[in-house]
């Protein structure tokens, strides 16, 4: 069997290898090689390159299905359970008020009272607030993508020397969803004709037109005592 000599090409020492051969290692500086043959000349090829080439497959397709992974389980978040069996609380729809639980409800409360308390400052350079806020009940619009809860509450202003009870609303979100990270949004009334220009509605009635009736909503639903198209 033929005896090939070759010249290692990490540190140059003589490597001896015989034809036919598929690997050598250098006796010197324990490197590696494949041996490429190709009409009688012989190259050696640090077996490295291969290995570092499987790396960078693995990884890469180890990186996919952690990116494919991923995207399964946000899609399921935003959807809900796509692979069917029971939904999480938080992610059933609303379709009445007993679908909100107590704890929400009162912490929907805590946070209207905590955002009436910031925005006074701001209504009463406009108006004297006699007494304080007053919660009278809510207003639940339901729609095919979630929900609007309306917090009412109203307190007595006075309005051109006339002690008037002024009607203003707190908008929540999808309640449901954001139960322990509830964001209440003052809604002012904005129409400067009005006789509570900004710090509400001289009215239930007008808050209602002003405010629910506005938002196309697939169903309106009302705790009692609130003004609805009924009345």
């Amino acid at each position: 069997m033929r005896i090939i000599e070759k010249t290692c090409p990490n540190c140059g020492a003589n490597i001896e290898f015989n034809k036919g051969d598929e690997k050598v290692k250098c006796a010197y500086c324990k490197k590696t090689y494949v041996i490429e043959e190709d009409q009688e000349e012989y190259r050696l090829v640090l077996t490295k390159r291969f290995t570092n080439m499987f790396t960078i497959i693995f990884v890469f397709a180890f990186a996919m299905i952690l990116l494919t992974t991923f995207i399964i389980v946000i899609g399921a978040r935003s959807i809900g359970n796509p692979f069917g069996g029971e939904q999480t609380e938080t992610s059933k729809p609303i379709n009445s008020f007993k679908d909100i639980s107590e704890d929400t409800i009162k912490e929907v409360h805590k946070t209207s009272v905590k955002v009436l308390s910031d925005n006074t400052n701001v209504t009463s350079f406009i108006f004297e607030q006699k007494e304080p806020f007053e919660n009278k009940g809510m207003y639940l619009l339901i729609f095919d993508s979630g929900s609007t809860l309306y917090d009412i509450y109203s307190a007595k202003y006075l309005i051109k020397d006339e002690e008037v009870e002024v009607f203003t609303a707190i908008a929540y979100e999808d309640v449901n969803k954001n139960a322990k990270q509830l964001i209440g949004m003052h809604i002012p009334n904005t129409n400067p004709q009005s006789k509570a220009f900004m710090v509400g509605f001289a009215s239930n009635e007008e808050l209602y037109k002003n405010i629910v009736l506005k938002v196309k909503a697939n169903k309106v639903l009302a705790t009692e005592g609130l003004y609805t198209e009924s009345e």
